[in-house]
């Protein structure tokens, strides 16, 4: 039986945006089940509906939709591609310790304690290397620029942090590096930190795109008529712009910050 499956936020969310709230929990129980019992969904969803408590006409609606959409009817009930898939290699690797386990476990492997790498042409060391720390689930991928540099740059901890930290991991590295060149000049043309965009609104909108509008050095608060930055996603920005630049041009210049800076693009 099952109990552990990897879960892939980003991928989930992609595929997953347009359904409502009855219909991710129809779809991620139906997931969680399926892996539990590792068989497919029974075509009978009369017993579905009783253990997933869905009663009103709505969410039974919401079931068969769900089912529609991301399952395929066969002879044997309702299948999902990927867990089908998940379900086989765990299956084959269980017998495989089974086997080796009436052998009296695995077989030794003969591998030296260190292996040397060929790429970059640095040494690597052993998988057996007690000092070395394992990667979890959770580590952010080793070519991301850190959140937290991004996070103490910008200065304005509004919002909450865990979805502009899950939309900065799933940015490329050429985008991370475009912001953290953006950020130092958008801070300093908003030193009253109220007209300045929430966090996630600034990575959502792709506000490091924007140009950049200088405060008035003769004034240390901005200008009386301009209003604080609703921090909606949808919102415009309400501080006066000069002429806009094209998204190319923007993408260009924010390039020529970063070399300025040292960075590589």
């Amino acid at each position: 039986m099952m109990h552990y499956y990897s879960f892939h936020i980003a991928d989930y969310k992609k595929d997953t945006d347009y359904l409502k709230p009855i219909e991710h929990y129809v779809y991620r129980s139906l997931i969680d089940r399926y892996y539990l019992d590792e068989i497919p969904i029974p075509k009978e969803t009369q017993s579905l509906l009783r253990r997933l408590k869905l009663e009103s006409e709505i969410e039974v609606e919401a079931l068969d939709f769900v089912l529609s959409e991301f399952f395929t009817l066969k002879d044997d009930g309702y299948h999902h591609r990927r867990i089908d898939n998940d379900i086989k290699k765990y299956q084959a690797n269980a017998e495989k310790n089974r086997k080796n386990g009436k052998k009296g476990g695995r077989p030794p492997k003969n591998k030296p304690k260190t292996i040397q790498s060929v790429i970059n042409g640095l040494p690597v060391n052993s998988q057996n290397n007690p000092n070395q720390k394992p990667l979890t689930i959770n580590q952010e991928p080793l070519t991301s620029l850190p959140f937290d540099d991004f996070w103490n740059a910008y200065d304005y901890k509004k919002g909450g942090l865990a979805k502009p930290k899950a939309k900065w991991q799933s940015l490329t590295t050429e985008q991370q590096k475009l912001i953290m060149a953006h950020v130092p000049s958008y801070v300093k043309s908003t030193p009253n930190k109220s007209y300045r965009k929430y966090p996630m609104t600034y990575l959502n909108n792709e506000g490091w795109l924007d140009e950049i509008t200088e405060p008035d050095n003769t004034n240390t608060e901005q200008s009386s008529s301009a209003r604080p930055h609703s921090n909606r996603s949808d919102s415009f920005d309400s501080q006066p712009q000069t002429k806009s630049l094209s998204r190319e041009e923007q993408i260009a210049a924010n390039k020529k910050i970063m070399e300025k800076a040292g960075l590589k693009v």
